[in-house]
């Protein structure tokens, strides 16, 4: 699997990172009590406009979610990156 980021993941509430998993757009964000992976069908896809997108999303229980209902907004990087490979394997089964 390849994973190239465009974008983050950085930021706080949310959380958000963009690029191409296996050539294909996708968009991640965690906020609030979950996050989600949304990667577009095709090469040309848009992960956030298209009806026909690839979806994962999981109630947030990282280190910050025992602290806050808002907790998945500052998820750290390596949650972050750990959510993705694990939802992109999950969508793409690679």
């Amino acid at each position: 699997m390849t994973i190239e980021y465009e974008q983050g993941p950085g930021g706080q509430c949310p959380v958000q990172a963009e690029g191409k998993i296996n050539g294909l757009p996708f968009y991640f964000r965690s906020r609030g009590v979950s996050w989600s992976l949304s990667i577009a069908a095709t090469p040309d896809g848009d992960p956030l406009e298209d009806e026909e997108v690839y979806f994962h999303g999981e109630i947030y229980e990282g280190e910050e979610s025992g602290d806050s209902r808002f907790g998945a907004g500052y998820a750290n990087t390596d949650e972050c990156l750990a959510f993705i490979e694990r939802a992109a394997k999950l969508l793409l089964g690679k």
